[in-house]
């Protein structure tokens, strides 16, 4: 990975035909989830109402199974301030919970999420205790995970707002790069062929992508639509899988690509939380939090405009 150059993109949108109904996990958490797919399984991990990360898969995509809860929890310390009556001004704490990341490559599954001290970890789970790492970078957000090829992409929001990335190398990890951009929010990843792509809710709250191209990363590409929270990317083909909840809400999708212009797709789901995307083979997965804090998990069919 290197710095940033000129490169120009262009928005491709699908025209979406089908939000399946989606499977409703009775699990329960307070913010959002993520998902993976390897060997034929679909993965969701989530933070549960005690801070405590889950895990839990599908060979279907309908009935998950075997729950893990992992001893590791992923929260943050919010501060809030306000101008008291009498004495000035005061301040409280409010403890929140982050949500993980999860991506799977060569090297079996990888889990992310931002400890309660702040520190980004990585954990290759087939490796047990001797595949976690605790990064010295911290951030007060989640951070996102996607696969490269045999290895996994790690970005994440420093506590400078700016965005790093770093990818697993051969078992080690690769040194890590700042990119120019800032968010307030966590940001999204995905490998998409040889190159990068990353997403991201801008500080002006617009929805911003990404890629690389040669190992260095362009212009960004503003889309006019904005979010309170993180987006979600996975690539499909050549092109990459946008979705971010919006101001009102509802999940929106839109297919990123080189060649042609159109709209986002808004879809009725509705959610105060990220959402999250799988690619499974020829199936994308769509997953987001409902208003009643339960895992949504659903199928989307598309064709071209």
């Amino acid at each position: 990975m290197a710095g940033t150059r000129t490169r120009r993109c262009r928005v491709a949108v699908q025209a979406w035909t089908e939000l399946f109904a989606p499977v409703v996990v009775p699990e329960r958490t307070p913010t959002g989830c993520a998902l993976s797919a390897g060997g034929g399984r679909l993965f969701l991990v989530w933070t549960g109402s005690d801070f405590r990360i889950n895990l839990a898969s599908s060979t279907d995509g309908q009935r998950f199974a075997d729950k893990r809860t992992f001893a590791h929890r992923s929260s943050a310390t919010q501060w809030r301030s306000a101008v008291g009556s009498s004495d000035g001004s005061t301040s409280s704490t409010k403890t929140v919970a982050l949500a993980p990341a999860l991506a799977g490559a060569a090297g079996g599954l990888h889990l992310s999420w931002t400890g309660t001290d702040g520190r980004v970890n990585l954990w290759r789970l087939a490796a047990g205790d001797a595949g976690h790492t605790v990064l010295h970078e911290r951030s007060a957000v989640s951070p996102a995970l996607g696969a490269w090829g045999d290895e996994v992409v790690l970005a994440w929001t420093g506590n400078d707002a700016r965005l790093n990335l770093v990818h697993t190398d051969r078992g080690g990890l690769s040194p890590s790069l700042r990119l120019e951009e800032s968010s307030h929010h966590a940001p999204a990843v995905c490998g998409i062929g040889r190159e990068i792509a990353v997403a991201w809710i801008g500080t002006d709250r617009h929805v911003n992508l990404v890629w690389s191209n040669g190992g260095q990363f362009g212009t960004p590409l503003r889309l006019p639509e904005t979010s309170y929270m993180p987006p979600a990317i996975c690539p499909v083909g050549t092109d990459v899988l946008v979705a971010w909840t919006g101001s009102d809400h509802h999940i929106n999708v839109l297919r990123v690509g080189p060649h042609a212009t159109g709209q986002a797709n808004r879809f009725e789901a509705r959610s105060r939380d990220a959402p999250a995307l799988c690619n499974q083979g020829s199936v994308v997965r769509l997953a987001w939090t409902g208003t009643d804090s339960r895992p949504n998990i659903a199928s989307l069919r598309f064709r071209r405009a």
